[in-house]
């Protein structure tokens, strides 16, 4: 590919990702990276990059990755495209892999019927009564000791008034 070549797929690189200007200094390096590729290729490559979504332009190494596949796949192919079919798959692979499937689905049915005890036969109708007890917490018997909140000061005993006994002695109250 020439410089002449060049230009046009430089042009389509810089209008695709306008934020990164297609510089001479640029241009002059993806051109000595991919000078000795098929201009066609190198077209197809940046056409399906363009697809990807990228952000920012691809790197010179990138392009030449996929103008290689390109070439390798065939002139103006895309470079995305899937490998060719190799052909039909035989109809025996087919009847062996529904074999398989179909005895695995037997295994998994013989297990099932082992693990919950067998056949139909051994099964009851009779009902289930679930019982469930409950029992109330003892009363705790742990008494947490009182503490005076203020000191306590003892009291004068009250007055009384004199009682007379019997013998007409009065006991009078100092």
């Amino acid at each position: 590919m020439d410089a002449q070549q060049w230009e046009p797929i430089a042009r389509r690189i810089e209008a695709a990702w306008p934020d990164t200007p297609m510089t001479p200094q640029r241009s002059e390096i993806y051109l000595e990276v991919l000078g000795d590729l098929d201009a066609t290729h190198v077209a197809t490559a940046v056409n399906a990059l363009l697809r990807e979504g990228r952000e920012e332009p691809p790197p010179p190494g990138v392009v030449r990755e996929r103008a290689m596949a390109v070439a390798r796949a065939g002139a103006g192919e895309h470079a995305g495209a899937p490998p060719p079919r190799r052909g039909r798959v035989s109809p025996v692979w087919i009847v062996l892999g529904v074999l398989a499937v179909a005895a695995v689905a037997i295994i998994v049915v013989v297990l099932v019927v082992n693990a919950t005890g067998g056949d139909d036969a051994t099964t009851t109708d009779a009902p289930v009564t679930i019982t469930q007890t409950t029992t109330a917490p003892a009363p705790s018997t742990d008494v947490a000791p009182t503490v005076p909140t203020e000191p306590t000061v003892p009291s004068e005993p009250a007055a009384t008034a004199p009682t007379t006994d019997a013998g007409g002695a009065t006991d009078a109250v100092p």
